[in-house]
This record gives C-alpha cells, structure tokens and sequence, in this order.
C-alpha cells in the first residue's frame, strides 16, 4: 500500500519508488485497489495497492 495527501498518481509514485528499493526487475505494477480518506468532508489522503 502507498498513499499521497496530493493524488492517486501521487500515491503510485511513491509505491513505486519504494517497490524499485527492495524488489529487482520490476517493469511494471497493477493498481488493485484505490481508495480516499475522508477528513471533515473533504479528501485528506489518496491510497493505493500495488501488485
């Protein structure tokens, strides 16, 4: 899981630079889940699964 205050595409930036630091090869990544955390009515955190 990896998650962003900013977006999703945020979110999967992140994932993917910490996947490229413990995993070799890896080419590419499948969104299995998005999902928002909601704070006061308004968006407080993107989060997204990795495959």
């Amino acid at each position: 899981m990896a998650a962003s205050p900013k977006s999703f595409e945020d979110a999967i930036q992140n994932g993917v630079k910490r996947a490229v630091k413990t995993l070799k090869n890896v080419e590419g990544v499948w969104i299995a889940n998005q999902k928002c955390v909601i704070k006061n009515g308004k968006i407080a955190e993107y989060r997204v699964n990795l495959r």
